[in-house]
């Protein structure tokens, strides 16, 4: 796969089967957002980190950025920023630092309708 490139099986909530249609379409505005969030606040490791799923990174930043983020929209943002991934069913985990994860933890929550 190209790198940076969404794969055509992701949709707003996650990866889909091929040749199901229609998917979900994504919000640009919030894949930037993510895009934006993820790029300053997480640091790339040399290896996927299993310790946070797409799940739960989207109830993080969803939590600092103040708005809902599809699980699909969270991976294509991460993607985008350049994150190395590893699909894992609907989900993905990234090349994600632990220490910068961490460190993020203190940002100020916006949105607490979801736990992490």
């Amino acid at each position: 796969m190209t790198k940076n490139q969404i794969p055509k099986t992701l949709s707003k909530f996650g990866y889909s089967k091929e040749g199901v249609e229609p998917l979900p379409q994504m919000n640009q505005e919030i894949v930037d957002e993510v895009m934006a969030f993820t790029s300053n606040y997480f640091d790339k490791s040399q290896r996927i980190n299993p310790n946070h799923s797409s799940y739960g990174l989207k109830h993080f930043v969803e939590n600092r950025i103040g708005k809902y983020v599809g699980n699909g929209e969270l991976i294509a943002g991460m993607i985008l920023a350049g994150f190395r991934y590893k699909q894992d069913a609907i989900n993905a985990e990234f090349n994600v630092s632990e220490s910068s994860y961490k460190s993020a933890i203190g940002l100020p929550v916006l949105y607490n309708n979801f736990k992490i």
